[in-house]
Protein backbone atom coordinates (compact mmCIF):
# COMPACT_ATOMS: atom_id res chain seq x y z
CA UNK A 1 0.00 0.00 0.00
CA UNK A 2 1.12 3.57 -0.63
CA UNK A 3 0.45 6.25 2.00
CA UNK A 4 -3.01 7.21 0.72
CA UNK A 5 -4.03 3.56 0.58
CA UNK A 6 -2.67 3.16 4.11
CA UNK A 7 -4.90 5.95 5.40
CA UNK A 8 -7.87 4.44 3.57
CA UNK A 9 -7.21 1.11 5.28
CA UNK A 10 -6.92 2.77 8.68
CA UNK A 11 -10.19 4.62 8.10
CA UNK A 12 -11.82 1.32 7.16
CA UNK A 13 -11.09 -0.14 10.62
CA UNK A 14 -11.84 3.11 12.47
CA UNK A 15 -15.55 2.20 12.90
CA UNK A 16 -14.43 -0.65 15.16
CA UNK A 17 -14.02 2.08 17.77
CA UNK A 18 -12.41 1.64 21.18
CA UNK A 19 -11.62 -1.96 22.09
CA UNK A 20 -9.94 -2.13 25.51
CA UNK A 21 -7.75 -5.12 26.24
CA UNK A 22 -4.30 -6.39 25.33
CA UNK A 23 -5.18 -9.65 23.56
CA UNK A 24 -5.44 -8.25 20.02
CA UNK A 25 -2.39 -6.00 20.11
CA UNK A 26 -0.35 -8.73 21.85
CA UNK A 27 -1.30 -11.22 19.15
CA UNK A 28 -0.40 -8.77 16.39
CA UNK A 29 2.93 -7.86 17.98
CA UNK A 30 3.76 -11.52 18.52
CA UNK A 31 3.30 -12.13 14.78
CA UNK A 32 5.57 -9.12 14.16
CA UNK A 33 8.31 -10.56 16.37
CA UNK A 34 7.48 -8.61 19.55
CA UNK A 35 9.48 -5.48 18.65
CA UNK A 36 8.42 -3.85 21.93
CA UNK A 37 10.56 -6.37 23.83
CA UNK A 38 13.81 -5.46 22.08
CA UNK A 39 16.58 -3.08 23.08
CA UNK A 40 14.51 0.12 23.11
CA UNK A 41 13.84 1.50 26.61
CA UNK A 42 10.55 3.21 27.46
CA UNK A 43 9.00 5.91 29.59
CA UNK A 44 5.27 5.19 29.89
CA UNK A 45 2.94 8.11 30.63
CA UNK A 46 -0.74 8.20 31.49
CA UNK A 47 -3.07 10.76 33.08
CA UNK A 48 -6.39 12.45 32.51
CA UNK A 49 -4.66 15.66 31.41
CA UNK A 50 -1.09 16.84 30.91
CA UNK A 51 0.33 13.58 29.59
CA UNK A 52 0.89 14.87 26.05
CA UNK A 53 2.78 17.96 27.18
CA UNK A 54 4.88 15.91 29.60
CA UNK A 55 5.68 13.36 26.87
CA UNK A 56 6.64 16.00 24.31
CA UNK A 57 8.83 17.93 26.76
CA UNK A 58 10.61 14.85 28.09
CA UNK A 59 11.23 13.51 24.59
CA UNK A 60 12.69 16.87 23.55
CA UNK A 61 15.00 16.86 26.58
CA UNK A 62 16.19 13.30 25.94
CA UNK A 63 16.89 14.08 22.30
CA UNK A 64 18.89 17.14 23.35
CA UNK A 65 20.83 14.86 25.70
CA UNK A 66 22.08 12.85 22.73
CA UNK A 67 19.66 9.93 22.89
CA UNK A 68 17.83 8.74 19.80
CA UNK A 69 14.36 9.32 21.18
CA UNK A 70 11.02 8.07 19.96
CA UNK A 71 7.73 9.73 20.83
CA UNK A 72 4.29 8.17 20.47
CA UNK A 73 1.24 10.33 21.20
CA UNK A 74 -2.42 10.55 20.22
CA UNK A 75 -4.55 11.93 18.75
CA UNK A 76 -2.82 13.80 15.95
CA UNK A 77 -3.86 17.41 15.39
CA UNK A 78 -2.51 18.21 11.92
CA UNK A 79 -0.95 15.21 10.15
CA UNK A 80 -1.47 11.52 10.87
CA UNK A 81 2.27 10.83 10.94
CA UNK A 82 2.93 13.22 13.83
CA UNK A 83 1.79 10.52 16.27
CA UNK A 84 5.08 8.66 15.73
CA UNK A 85 8.28 10.71 15.91
CA UNK A 86 12.01 10.31 16.39
CA UNK A 87 13.99 13.28 17.63
CA UNK A 88 11.16 15.61 16.67
CA UNK A 89 10.72 14.29 13.11
CA UNK A 90 7.53 12.45 12.16
CA UNK A 91 7.73 8.96 10.70
CA UNK A 92 8.16 9.25 6.92
CA UNK A 93 4.94 8.48 5.07
CA UNK A 94 6.68 5.79 3.03
CA UNK A 95 7.96 4.07 6.18
CA UNK A 96 4.55 4.19 7.84
CA UNK A 97 2.91 2.78 4.70
CA UNK A 98 5.41 -0.09 4.57
CA UNK A 99 4.97 -0.98 8.24
CA UNK A 100 1.18 -0.80 8.15
CA UNK A 101 1.14 -2.92 4.98
CA UNK A 102 3.15 -5.58 6.80
CA UNK A 103 0.93 -5.37 9.88
CA UNK A 104 -2.23 -5.60 7.78
CA UNK A 105 -1.02 -8.89 6.32
CA UNK A 106 -0.51 -10.19 9.86
CA UNK A 107 -3.76 -8.71 11.19
CA UNK A 108 -5.73 -10.40 8.41
CA UNK A 109 -4.74 -13.77 9.89
CA UNK A 110 -6.33 -12.93 13.26
CA UNK A 111 -9.93 -13.77 14.05
CA UNK A 112 -10.31 -10.65 16.24
CA UNK A 113 -9.39 -7.60 14.16
CA UNK A 114 -7.16 -5.03 15.89
CA UNK A 115 -8.56 -1.52 16.29
CA UNK A 116 -7.05 1.57 14.68
CA UNK A 117 -5.24 2.52 17.89
CA UNK A 118 -3.90 -1.00 18.36
CA UNK A 119 -2.60 -1.04 14.79
CA UNK A 120 -0.85 2.33 15.09
CA UNK A 121 0.57 1.40 18.49
CA UNK A 122 2.06 -1.72 16.94
CA UNK A 123 3.42 0.38 14.05
CA UNK A 124 5.12 2.70 16.54
CA UNK A 125 6.86 -0.17 18.31
CA UNK A 126 8.00 -1.62 14.96
CA UNK A 127 9.35 1.75 13.79
CA UNK A 128 11.23 2.50 17.01
CA UNK A 129 12.79 -0.97 16.99
CA UNK A 130 13.86 -0.78 13.34
CA UNK A 131 15.35 2.66 13.82
CA UNK A 132 17.20 1.43 16.91
CA UNK A 133 15.99 4.13 19.24
CA UNK A 134 17.71 4.36 22.61
CA UNK A 135 14.48 5.25 24.34
CA UNK A 136 10.88 6.07 23.46
CA UNK A 137 8.34 8.12 25.40
CA UNK A 138 4.95 6.46 25.08
CA UNK A 139 1.65 8.20 25.82
CA UNK A 140 -1.24 6.00 26.92
CA UNK A 141 -4.26 6.37 24.65
CA UNK A 142 -6.90 5.91 27.35
CA UNK A 143 -6.65 4.66 30.90
CA UNK A 144 -3.69 2.39 31.38
CA UNK A 145 -4.27 -1.21 32.40
CA UNK A 146 -6.17 -2.23 29.25
CA UNK A 147 -4.59 0.30 26.89
CA UNK A 148 -2.74 -1.10 23.89
CA UNK A 149 0.49 0.63 24.95
CA UNK A 150 0.55 -1.42 28.16
CA UNK A 151 2.37 -4.28 26.43
CA UNK A 152 5.52 -2.53 27.68
CA UNK A 153 7.10 -4.92 30.20
CA UNK A 154 9.71 -2.98 32.18
CA UNK A 155 9.64 0.79 31.61
CA UNK A 156 12.46 3.00 32.80
CA UNK A 157 9.74 5.07 34.45
CA UNK A 158 5.95 5.07 34.69
CA UNK A 159 4.24 8.45 35.05
CA UNK A 160 0.68 9.34 36.07
CA UNK A 161 0.24 13.05 35.44
CA UNK A 162 -3.26 13.52 36.88
CA UNK A 163 -6.52 11.76 37.65
CA UNK A 164 -10.00 13.15 37.04
CA UNK A 165 -13.36 11.88 35.80
CA UNK A 166 -13.16 11.22 32.06
CA UNK A 167 -13.97 8.28 29.77
CA UNK A 168 -16.11 6.97 32.64
CA UNK A 169 -17.86 4.42 30.42
CA UNK A 170 -14.53 2.63 30.00
CA UNK A 171 -12.38 3.56 33.01
CA UNK A 172 -14.81 3.68 35.92
CA UNK A 173 -17.19 6.18 37.46
CA UNK A 174 -15.18 7.14 40.53
CA UNK A 175 -11.71 8.59 41.13
CA UNK A 176 -10.77 5.34 42.84
CA UNK A 177 -11.77 3.18 39.87
CA UNK A 178 -10.06 5.46 37.35
CA UNK A 179 -6.89 5.66 39.45
CA UNK A 180 -6.70 1.88 39.70
CA UNK A 181 -7.12 1.63 35.93
CA UNK A 182 -4.35 4.16 35.29
CA UNK A 183 -2.13 2.47 37.89
CA UNK A 184 -2.20 -0.60 35.65
CA UNK A 185 0.90 0.78 33.89
CA UNK A 186 2.96 0.30 37.06
CA UNK A 187 5.28 -2.69 36.61
CA UNK A 188 7.29 -4.74 39.12
CA UNK A 189 10.35 -2.89 40.44
CA UNK A 190 9.93 -0.02 37.98
CA UNK A 191 9.76 3.50 39.46
CA UNK A 192 6.54 5.49 39.25
CA UNK A 193 5.90 9.24 39.50
CA UNK A 194 2.50 10.62 40.47
CA UNK A 195 2.14 14.29 39.49
CA UNK A 196 -1.55 14.85 40.19
CA UNK A 197 -3.23 16.83 42.95
CA UNK A 198 -5.93 14.40 44.09
CA UNK A 199 -5.03 13.03 47.54
CA UNK A 200 -7.13 9.89 47.15
CA UNK A 201 -5.46 9.12 43.83
CA UNK A 202 -2.03 9.72 45.33
CA UNK A 203 -2.61 7.19 48.11
CA UNK A 204 -3.94 4.60 45.67
CA UNK A 205 -0.94 4.99 43.35
CA UNK A 206 1.41 4.81 46.33
CA UNK A 207 -0.28 1.58 47.47
CA UNK A 208 -0.11 -0.01 44.01
CA UNK A 209 3.56 0.96 43.72
CA UNK A 210 4.29 -0.65 47.09
CA UNK A 211 2.54 -3.88 46.05
CA UNK A 212 4.69 -3.94 42.91
CA UNK A 213 7.90 -3.17 44.82
CA UNK A 214 8.19 -0.02 42.70
CA UNK A 215 9.89 3.12 43.97
CA UNK A 216 7.24 5.82 44.41
CA UNK A 217 7.75 9.53 43.74
CA UNK A 218 5.28 12.41 43.85
CA UNK A 219 5.24 16.04 42.81
CA UNK A 220 5.15 18.65 45.56
CA UNK A 221 3.87 21.90 44.09
CA UNK A 222 5.19 23.82 47.10
CA UNK A 223 8.60 23.42 45.45
CA UNK A 224 7.41 25.63 42.56
CA UNK A 225 8.25 29.29 43.18
CA UNK A 226 8.96 32.67 41.59
CA UNK A 227 6.56 32.12 38.70
CA UNK A 228 6.29 34.91 36.12
CA UNK A 229 3.74 34.65 33.31
CA UNK A 230 3.57 36.45 29.97
CA UNK A 231 2.34 35.58 26.50
CA UNK A 232 5.98 35.39 25.40
CA UNK A 233 7.29 32.93 27.99
CA UNK A 234 6.84 31.59 31.50
CA UNK A 235 9.71 31.74 33.98
CA UNK A 236 9.74 29.73 37.20
CA UNK A 237 12.05 28.02 39.67
CA UNK A 238 11.70 24.49 40.98
CA UNK A 239 13.77 22.96 43.76
CA UNK A 240 17.40 23.68 42.88
CA UNK A 241 16.62 24.79 39.32
CA UNK A 242 16.46 28.57 39.05
CA UNK A 243 14.77 30.64 36.34
CA UNK A 244 13.52 27.90 34.02
CA UNK A 245 12.10 29.31 30.78
CA UNK A 246 9.03 27.50 29.52
CA UNK A 247 7.75 27.88 25.97
CA UNK A 248 4.34 26.31 26.58
CA UNK A 249 1.71 28.78 27.77
CA UNK A 250 -0.96 28.21 30.38
CA UNK A 251 -0.94 28.18 34.14
CA UNK A 252 -1.18 24.39 34.11
CA UNK A 253 2.05 24.02 32.12
CA UNK A 254 4.21 25.02 35.09
CA UNK A 255 2.99 21.94 36.95
CA UNK A 256 3.60 19.79 33.86
CA UNK A 257 7.13 21.18 33.55
CA UNK A 258 7.82 20.46 37.22
CA UNK A 259 6.69 16.89 36.59
CA UNK A 260 9.14 16.68 33.69
CA UNK A 261 11.96 17.89 35.97
CA UNK A 262 11.02 15.15 38.43
CA UNK A 263 11.17 12.61 35.58
CA UNK A 264 14.65 13.83 34.70
CA UNK A 265 15.84 13.56 38.31
CA UNK A 266 14.53 10.00 38.61
CA UNK A 267 16.15 8.97 35.34
CA UNK A 268 19.44 10.61 36.31
CA UNK A 269 19.46 8.61 39.54
CA UNK A 270 19.21 5.47 37.41
CA UNK A 271 22.16 6.25 35.18
CA UNK A 272 20.70 8.34 32.38
CA UNK A 273 22.97 11.21 31.36
CA UNK A 274 20.75 14.30 31.04
CA UNK A 275 22.66 17.60 31.30
CA UNK A 276 20.95 20.61 32.85
CA UNK A 277 21.50 22.44 29.57
CA UNK A 278 19.40 19.81 27.78
CA UNK A 279 16.68 20.11 30.41
CA UNK A 280 16.56 23.89 30.03
CA UNK A 281 16.67 23.81 26.24
CA UNK A 282 13.98 21.13 26.09
CA UNK A 283 11.52 23.09 28.20
CA UNK A 284 12.33 26.37 26.47
CA UNK A 285 12.04 25.12 22.88
CA UNK A 286 9.42 22.36 22.91
CA UNK A 287 6.40 22.94 20.67
CA UNK A 288 3.10 21.25 21.46
CA UNK A 289 0.14 22.40 19.41
CA UNK A 290 -3.39 22.98 20.69
CA UNK A 291 -2.35 23.36 24.32
CA UNK A 292 -3.24 26.98 25.08
CA UNK A 293 -1.47 27.81 21.83
CA UNK A 294 -1.11 31.48 20.96
CA UNK A 295 -1.98 31.31 17.27
CA UNK A 296 -2.23 35.05 16.56
CA UNK A 297 -1.84 38.37 18.34
CA UNK A 298 -3.88 40.54 15.96
CA UNK A 299 -6.45 39.67 17.10
CA UNK A 300 -5.43 37.38 19.93
CA UNK A 301 -6.37 33.80 19.04
CA UNK A 302 -5.91 31.01 21.56
CA UNK A 303 -6.36 27.36 20.53
CA UNK A 304 -6.68 24.62 23.11
CA UNK A 305 -7.84 21.03 22.62
CA UNK A 306 -9.37 20.87 26.11
CA UNK A 307 -12.32 18.47 26.07
CA UNK A 308 -13.26 17.72 29.68
CA UNK A 309 -14.08 19.74 32.82
CA UNK A 310 -10.53 19.65 34.17
CA UNK A 311 -9.22 20.99 30.85
CA UNK A 312 -11.94 23.63 30.77
CA UNK A 313 -10.97 24.81 34.24
CA UNK A 314 -7.34 25.04 33.16
CA UNK A 315 -8.35 27.10 30.11
CA UNK A 316 -10.54 29.37 32.24
CA UNK A 317 -7.74 29.93 34.76
CA UNK A 318 -5.26 30.71 31.98
CA UNK A 319 -7.64 33.12 30.24
CA UNK A 320 -8.07 34.97 33.53
CA UNK A 321 -4.30 34.96 34.07
CA UNK A 322 -3.38 36.41 30.67
CA UNK A 323 -6.42 38.51 29.78
CA UNK A 324 -8.04 39.38 33.09
CA UNK A 325 -11.78 39.93 32.97
CA UNK A 326 -11.80 40.54 29.21
CA UNK A 327 -14.39 38.12 27.84
CA UNK A 328 -13.72 35.99 24.78
CA UNK A 329 -15.58 34.94 21.68
CA UNK A 330 -15.68 31.15 21.84
CA UNK A 331 -15.48 28.83 18.84
CA UNK A 332 -16.19 25.32 20.05
CA UNK A 333 -17.01 21.80 18.94
CA UNK A 334 -17.09 18.72 21.16
CA UNK A 335 -17.72 15.00 21.24
CA UNK A 336 -21.18 14.01 22.45
CA UNK A 337 -19.74 11.53 24.96
CA UNK A 338 -18.00 14.37 26.83
CA UNK A 339 -19.44 16.35 29.74
CA UNK A 340 -20.43 19.28 27.53
CA UNK A 341 -22.72 20.88 30.12
CA UNK A 342 -20.06 21.08 32.84
CA UNK A 343 -17.50 22.39 30.35
CA UNK A 344 -19.95 25.11 29.27
CA UNK A 345 -20.71 26.03 32.87
CA UNK A 346 -16.99 26.43 33.64
CA UNK A 347 -16.21 28.51 30.54
CA UNK A 348 -19.37 30.66 30.55
CA UNK A 349 -18.03 33.42 32.86
CA UNK A 350 -15.15 34.01 30.43
CA UNK A 351 -17.30 34.08 27.28
CA UNK A 352 -19.46 36.74 25.61
CA UNK A 353 -20.59 34.81 22.51
CA UNK A 354 -20.40 31.24 21.27
CA UNK A 355 -20.05 29.82 17.76
CA UNK A 356 -20.59 26.05 17.82
CA UNK A 357 -19.29 23.87 14.98
CA UNK A 358 -19.14 20.18 14.14
CA UNK A 359 -15.68 18.51 14.31
CA UNK A 360 -14.98 15.93 11.62
CA UNK A 361 -15.73 12.93 13.79
CA UNK A 362 -18.79 10.66 13.99
CA UNK A 363 -18.84 11.15 17.77
CA UNK A 364 -19.27 14.93 17.46
CA UNK A 365 -22.21 16.56 19.21
CA UNK A 366 -24.68 18.37 16.97
CA UNK A 367 -23.68 22.06 16.95
CA UNK A 368 -27.29 23.15 17.53
CA UNK A 369 -27.37 21.05 20.69
CA UNK A 370 -24.04 22.45 21.85
CA UNK A 371 -25.19 26.02 21.15
CA UNK A 372 -28.34 25.38 23.20
CA UNK A 373 -26.21 24.28 26.15
CA UNK A 374 -24.45 27.65 26.10
CA UNK A 375 -27.75 29.48 25.69
CA UNK A 376 -28.84 27.86 28.95
CA UNK A 377 -25.83 29.66 30.45
CA UNK A 378 -27.26 32.93 29.06
CA UNK A 379 -24.57 33.20 26.38
CA UNK A 380 -25.66 34.25 22.85
CA UNK A 381 -24.85 31.24 20.67
CA UNK A 382 -24.96 30.27 17.01
CA UNK A 383 -24.42 26.91 15.31
CA UNK A 384 -22.73 25.98 12.04
CA UNK A 385 -22.22 22.56 10.47
CA UNK A 386 -19.44 23.99 8.33
CA UNK A 387 -16.27 24.78 10.31
CA UNK A 388 -14.99 27.44 7.90
CA UNK A 389 -18.26 29.39 8.13
CA UNK A 390 -18.15 29.19 11.91
CA UNK A 391 -14.53 30.36 11.94
CA UNK A 392 -15.30 33.35 9.72
CA UNK A 393 -18.29 34.36 11.84
CA UNK A 394 -16.41 33.97 15.12
CA UNK A 395 -13.35 35.82 13.82
CA UNK A 396 -15.49 38.72 12.57
CA UNK A 397 -17.20 38.94 15.96
CA UNK A 398 -13.87 38.94 17.80
CA UNK A 399 -12.53 41.74 15.60
CA UNK A 400 -15.74 43.75 15.85
CA UNK A 401 -15.82 43.57 19.65
CA UNK A 402 -12.03 43.72 20.21
CA UNK A 403 -12.14 40.32 21.90
CA UNK A 404 -9.91 37.31 22.26
CA UNK A 405 -10.96 34.45 19.97
CA UNK A 406 -10.81 31.28 22.04
CA UNK A 407 -10.97 27.95 20.20
CA UNK A 408 -11.47 24.91 22.40
CA UNK A 409 -13.39 21.66 22.83
CA UNK A 410 -11.69 19.02 20.68
CA UNK A 411 -8.38 18.15 19.05
CA UNK A 412 -10.34 16.70 16.13
CA UNK A 413 -11.21 20.11 14.70
CA UNK A 414 -7.74 21.67 15.02
CA UNK A 415 -6.56 21.17 11.44
CA UNK A 416 -9.82 22.41 9.89
CA UNK A 417 -9.93 25.42 12.20
CA UNK A 418 -6.30 26.36 11.52
CA UNK A 419 -6.75 26.04 7.76
CA UNK A 420 -9.83 28.26 7.94
CA UNK A 421 -8.09 30.80 10.15
CA UNK A 422 -5.18 31.01 7.71
CA UNK A 423 -7.61 31.76 4.89
CA UNK A 424 -9.20 34.50 6.97
CA UNK A 425 -5.92 36.01 8.14
CA UNK A 426 -4.44 35.85 4.64
CA UNK A 427 -7.47 37.61 3.15
CA UNK A 428 -7.17 40.28 5.86
CA UNK A 429 -3.48 40.91 5.10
Amino acid sequence: MNYDETLDYIRSIRPLGTKPGLARVSALLALAGNPQNGLVKYVHVTGTNGKGSVCASLAHILANSGYKTGLYTSPYVVDFTEQIQINGFAVPRSALAQIVTELKTLADTLTDTPSEFELITAAAFVFFAREQCDIAVIEVGMGGESDATNVIRSPVLSVITSVALDHTAYLGRTIREITLTKSGIIKDSCPVLFAGDDEQALEIVRDVAKKNDSAFFSLDISDIRDVSYSLNTTVFSYKNFENINLSLLGKFQVRNAAAVIECVDIMRSRGWSIPESALRKGLEKVVWKARFELFSTAPYIIIDGGHNPQCAQAVFDSMLLYFGNKKAVLLTGMMKDKDCKTVAHILAPAVKAVFAVRPDNPRAIDPDELAEIYRSENIPSAAYDDIETGVRKAYAQAVLTDSVLLVTGSFYMYADVVNSLRKVLFSEA
